[in-house]
């Protein structure tokens, strides 16, 4: 099964502390924790190069 959602990175935090402990969710939260870790798209450590724009688009 397929499932799309809309959750907040906090909101997901949150599912796989209560999900954690239960070993028949197990790829399940590996999944959610794989989705935060792919799905920052934060440019705080980023730095423009020379001649980039300030703004670094995610699909360069």
């Amino acid at each position: 099964m397929k499932i799309d959602i809309e959750a907040t990175p906090e909101q997901i935090r949150k599912v796989i502390a209560l999900a954690g402990n239960d070993e028949s969710l197990t790829s399940i939260v590996q999944q959610l924790s794989n989705c935060l870790l792919t799905s920052d798209d934060s440019q705080v450590d980023e730095v423009p190069q020379e001649g980039d724009n300030e703004i670094i688009k995610r699909d360069e």
